[in-house]
């Protein structure tokens, strides 16, 4: 059984080198399977400075967005990550389709998703 994830500890590993692809999920996935206070344990370390500063803002939308859904205290550190030029997963020419669709936590850090950017089965 491997031991649950943070956003502090998927953030480094991206960083050296790890599939954020991959390793994002994982982190949701543990999330999802958490106790409450596991969770809240979780996100309450920031991700470090991150060279791919999108995956950063990422982290802290993802964060944002799954304590809203579970009705977690959103950490301080989520508020101060966002980027100033916006940026679409998916290029271009997803941008009219991520517009519309980008969850808020996404949105509001000037990130664009699709609707199902944090959803697991």
């Amino acid at each position: 059984m491997r031991t649950l994830n943070s956003i502090r500890k998927t953030s480094v590993l991206i960083e050296k080198g790890g599939n954020s692809r991959i390793l994002i999920p994982e982190f949701i996935d543990d999330f999802n399977s958490a106790s409450v206070d596991d969770k809240t344990l979780m996100i309450q370390e920031a991700p470090i400075k991150m060279k791919r500063k999108h995956i950063e803002v990422y982290l802290a939308a993802v964060a944002d967005f799954l304590c809203h859904r579970d009705n977690i205290k959103i950490p301080e550190w989520t508020k101060k990550l966002y980027l100033k030029k916006p940026y679409f997963y998916g290029g271009e020419k997803l941008k009219p389709i991520l517009l519309i669709e980008s969850p808020v936590a996404f949105r509001r850090r000037n990130l664009f998703v699709s609707a199902n950017a944090v959803m697991r089965v």
